[in-house]
């Protein structure tokens, strides 16, 4: 199976979960390790490598409680000695001292408590047991009932740091009962045993070198021969040596050599060999891509992988790689990320696209790592929004602002924080439909599929209040209004298009009338418009009933090619009557009594007008409807009308033609604000002013138009409601 795909979905000997309570930098948080493999990431400091510590710790502890194991202690245990060869840091040379850095700084007993939670029933009577392991500063490890280790076996475990030397043999530690880590310098012996499965595994990852450990019980001798040249192992490239070490360690885990040293200890202590004795196995390493290439860190990874879960080891990796992380973006269940406020998050759900629009968990990640307090999260969508609204608003006060990119999905992001009980609001771009009288509905919308209160500007970005701000204080650039809006015609498709991919974020499906392919100036227009160029073959494409209503909604005065004035749906009905070479529909319904376009046409004039020698009023056919019946069809033109007042082709026309008013009309102080707000409304902010960041370094907030600030304030206000 391949090792990006391969998750257990049901494994007995695993630990399942652990709980810290005052462990370092963590006052209380509950971590899942399965399934296996198990991936942690999180940014630097986060806990990443203090995790690991406290799973080392728990399975020490657990250990020492096991009569059978060799490491058992009947008496006071305290760790002295044993923790610089368990995490290989120089912080814990001095034995009497390390312990009291495992306590968390504020524990007012100077205890931390370990909680596992196991999934066996062999070592534990039944599954979830748990298992307490507490340890005080002055008392050492504490001894809890004695019947929750009466049926513990010894789990055998490894731990890995981000870097091992093998360094000269003179230093290399003998002692009896070192821990299988790489903590300290003293693999050479157990290199023996493993050297046939470090030389597999390095041909396996295609390094062209040979480990050699000739003696059994002499000096414990170990070279590398790479590529014809022979060295000591302590002076390889520490690349090699680290995954020397890895491969060594990962050999002690396996199944056979577990039997072996489980008889071994059994002898050791003159008691009966016990075959549940290592079942247990788990395999824990820091930063494995430390020293390594990305290739190198990948193959290293997915052969660790399978190896493990051929012998059914529990892996549990602490990596921020993306050589690691990206191939398993279809099984995010692996991943648990740290935030840097100490909260695990467990990430399940769809990932988010980056913004070259493919599968990636780093905008999470990216978003996750910028959380460093307790204040709720108000999201936006990159750095320059950040200076932004720190400058020219105080939602700083009350929000940590995150950035992420614009086309990060937020129901996921939003699902990812709930997780970690941060609470958030998102400030987003509303881009071109900040032109939109839909703008408020289609914001409700969206709040309630991503599930968390979504507020969209009122200008379509930033860069827009600047530019806003400087046509309002600009003394000469009203004399060329006139000029500004003949210039926007070539704007109309980036206006148009990106009004729909808006409508599509919403829910809101684009009007019928805009089902077609959106062209650049000179395209047709659409409803009522289009409908009276349409040919025979383009009214047959309508049912009768569409055509009908479209028809009943255009009783309105248009204007020909030849000046005539006429009726939307008497052009449409009868076209030729003004331009015979428009289309045939009334010459073809002569000769046709079967086209559904010429009846359809023919129906709304018919069904509305009296006969012309009757001094009747003519009949109203809704007069026959009940009012039900009544009630659906004024919905229904209620939606059609607000699908055309919402159409980016209208929208776009109509503001176009209040512009052209305005531009030829007298410009009071009123007229001139509300004239440049809807010319920046419908224009690309980023075009118009590209270097954002440095007009924002020169534009001080007392400074702003007051326009300017009065809109700010509307969306600030907008937002600290989302707090109540």
């Amino acid at each position: 199976m391949d090792s990006a795909t391969q998750v257990e979905t049901q494994s007995e000997f695993r630990l399942h979960q652990l709980q810290l309570q005052n462990f370092k930098r963590f006052e209380d948080i509950t971590l899942t390790l399965t399934p296996s493999p198990k991936i942690i990431v999180g940014a630097n400091g986060s806990g990443k490598t203090q995790i690991l510590w406290a799973i080392l710790i728990f399975l020490r502890g657990h250990n020492a409680r096991v009569p059978s194991s060799k490491h058992f202690d009947s008496t006071e245990f305290n760790f002295s000695g044993e923790l610089q060869d368990l995490f290989g840091d120089r912080l814990f040379v001095n034995q009497y001292k390390a312990p009291h850095t495992l306590v968390h700084v504020d524990a007012r007993d100077k205890k931390f408590t370990l909680t596992g939670t196991f999934h066996d029933t062999k070592y534990h009577h039944k599954a979830n047991k748990n298992v307490v392991l507490q340890y005080s500063l002055r008392d050492g490890l504490l001894h809890d009932k004695p019947e929750n280790h009466e049926s513990l076996a010894p789990i055998r475990f490894a731990f890995m740091p981000p870097t091992y030397q093998w360094g000269d043999l003179s230093e290399e530690r003998l002692r009896i009962k070192m821990f299988l880590t790489a903590g300290v310098q003293h693999l050479r012996p157990r290199l023996f045993q493993a050297k046939d499965f470090v030389n597999d595994g390095l041909h396996h990852l295609g390094f062209q070198a040979t480990v050699a450990a000739p003696n059994k019980d002499g000096p414990a001798i170990a070279t590398v021969t790479e590529r014809g040249a022979t060295l000591d192992i302590g002076a390889c490239a520490g690349s090699l040596q680290k995954i020397i070490a890895i491969l060594t360690l990962l050999y002690h885990l396996t199944t056979d050599a577990t039997i072996n040293a489980a008889q071994v200890e059994a002898l050791e202590k003159k008691i009966a060999h016990d075959s549940n004795t290592f079942k247990q196995r788990i395999f824990l390493i820091d930063e494995l891509e430390s020293l390594l290439y990305e290739n190198v860190t990948a193959k290293l990874y997915d052969f660790l992988v399978s190896t493990c879960a051929e012998h059914d080891i529990q892996l549990i990796v602490a990596t921020n790689s993306r050589a690691i992380i990206d191939p398993r973006l279809k099984t995010d269940q692996q991943i648990m990320f740290l935030t840097p406020d100490g909260k695990a998050v467990e990430l399940t759900d769809d990932l988010p696209k980056d913004e070259q629009g493919r599968a990636s968990l780093y905008p999470i990640l990216d978003a996750l790592s910028q959380v460093k307090s307790s204040k709720p999260l108000l999201v936006l969508e990159g750095t320059n929004d950040q200076a932004f609204y720190s400058k020219y608003t105080t939602l700083g006060q009350h929000f940590h602002f995150l950035t992420t990119s614009g086309a990060v999905n937020k129901q996921n992001l939003s699902n990812i924080l709930t997780q970690a009980k941060l609470k958030h609001v998102f400030l987003r771009d509303s881009d071109m439909y900040a032109a939109s009288p839909d703008l408020p509905t289609a914001q409700a919308r969206i709040t309630q599929v991503v599930g968390a209160p979504v507020i969209y500007t009122l200008l379509p970005c930033i860069e827009s209040y600047l530019i806003l701000h400087r046509l309002l204080r600009s003394t000469d650039v009203d004399a060329r209004r006139a000029e500004v809006v003949q210039a926007l015609q070539q704007r109309k498709w980036y206006f148009v298009s990106t009004f729909r991919d808006f409508c599509k974020e919403s829910k809101q499906k684009p009007p019928p009338t805009a089902a077609h392919h959106c062209e650049p100036e000179g395209s047709m227009q659409r409803s009522a418009d289009r409908l009276a160029t349409m040919t025979n073959d383009d009214l047959s494409t309508f049912s009768k009933g569409d055509l009908k209503r479209i028809c009943d909604i255009c009783k309105q005065p248009i204007v020909n090619e030849k000046g005539n004035r006429k009726d939307r749906a008497s052009a449409a009905a009868d076209p030729a009557a003004d331009d015979p070479d428009a289309f045939t529909v009334t010459t073809e319904a002569s000769t046709s009594t079967s086209n559904p376009a010429t009846e359809a046409a023919a129906a709304p004039d018919s069904a509305l007008s009296s006969d012309p020698g009757s001094d009747e009023p003519p009949q109203d056919p809704a007069s026959d409807f009940d009012s039900s019946e009544n009630d659906e069809t004024m919905a229904m033109v209620d939606r059609v009308l607000a699908d055309s007042e919402n159409d980016p082709d209208v929208l776009w026309n109509s503001l176009i033609a209040q512009l052209t008013a305005k531009a030829t009309s007298s410009f009071d102080r009123n007229n001139r604000v509300s004239f440049w707000t809807t010319y920046v409304s419908i224009v690309r902010g980023h075009d118009l002013m590209p270097n954002a960041a440095a007009v924002m370094r020169g534009l001080e907030r007392q400074h702003l138009h007051p326009a300017v600030k009065a809109l700010l304030a509307d969306t600030e206000q907008a937002v600290l409601a989302c707090l109540c």
